[in-house]
């Protein structure tokens, strides 16, 4: 049975007017991020069908992004690093996050792993040479990202981790574009996360 307190609505009231109106507000919103993300996969496909097969981003949905927001939840320096870097990046546009997240994939993938790793390999034949060239290529890699303090030696060590992980997909795919489309599209996505929003500090939120 139905209380006193709760109105008749009727189909041509204002109120209901205004649900469907924000409901479909809502829907096409929706509706224009998932072909936003579609559009991008497609594009990195189109430039590298191996990365569908190696880094099965639709199955595992992107576990490097996926841990890097767990930790902003769970960990106080991971906090305190996104606010860190929203602070030295500053405001941003999209052109301007496509631009930095573009020029650092290519740039790093191409020294990193491209000419490094693949002339340490070269010169040492072998599963050593193979070992050395991703190891030393990763360990480069992880020092170029050390930032001034403490603060950031986890984005050192994951950068290190990351390195490990880019050079593997290079010797399995055998395709430095593949590397490539994985650092740009975390780039992509961390870039805009940072400059989107500001995380409150475990402090802060105590």
């Amino acid at each position: 049975m139905r209380g006193t307190d709760l109105p008749v609505l009727h189909t041509h009231d204002d109120l209901i007017t205004e649900l469907r109106m924000l409901t479909a507000r809502r829907a096409g919103l929706v509706a224009d991020r998932t072909r936003t993300i579609n559009r991008l996969h497609q594009q990195l496909i189109a430039v590298c069908p191996a990365l569908e097969r190696v880094a099965q981003l639709t199955q595992d949905r992107g576990w490097v992004v996926l841990l890097t927001r767990y930790l902003q939840e769970h960990t106080t320096w991971a906090q305190t690093l996104h606010n860190e870097f929203r602070h030295v990046l500053g405001p941003l546009c999209r052109r301007d996050i496509l631009v930095v997240a573009a020029a650092s994939a290519i740039g790093e993938e191409c020294l990193f792993r491209g000419a490094l790793m693949q002339h340490i390999i070269q010169a040492m034949p072998g599963p050593l040479g193979i070992m050395l060239g991703l190891v030393g290529s990763a360990l480069l890699f992880s020092l170029l990202h050390i930032g001034p303090g403490s603060r950031f030696v986890p984005w050192t060590l994951s950068a290190l981790v990351m390195g490990l992980a880019l050079g593997g997909l290079l010797l399995l795919t055998g395709d430095l574009l593949a590397p490539i489309a994985v650092h740009f599209t975390v780039n992509l996505l961390n870039l805009s996360d940072i400059v989107r929003r500001e995380l409150p500090t475990r402090t802060a939120l105590a």
